[in-house]
């Protein structure tokens, strides 16, 4: 890995991780909802075992919410977290 990475690079490489981490738990907490909707469909997984995971990525995609706006806080002048911020905001559970 190079040594010489600039702190633009940091920024950018931090944000793409925790939008990518953010987007795989909303998938993860909508499957997870849809299985316990569904009655765990092959019943090996309890419906108890998928609510401590739905609970668990709940608090996991709070986390990561939190490192973002971390991220966009660093940089001031930076409109794209409002922007990301409004888009993440219209797919998220009522």
């Amino acid at each position: 890995m190079d040594k010489n990475i600039d702190q633009k690079e940091i920024h950018t490489r931090a944000t793409n991780k925790a939008h990518s981490k953010i987007y795989f738990l909303k998938e993860d907490i909508q499957r997870t909802m849809q299985e316990i909707a569904n009655g765990s469909d092959d019943g090996r997984i309890s419906i108890e075992l998928l609510e401590k995971s739905l609970n668990s990525y709940k608090r996991d995609l709070k986390t990561w919410k939190y490192i973002l706006n971390l991220i966009y806080n660093n940089e001031p002048e930076s409109d794209e977290y409002e922007l990301l911020n409004q888009l993440q905001s219209k797919y998220e559970d009522k």
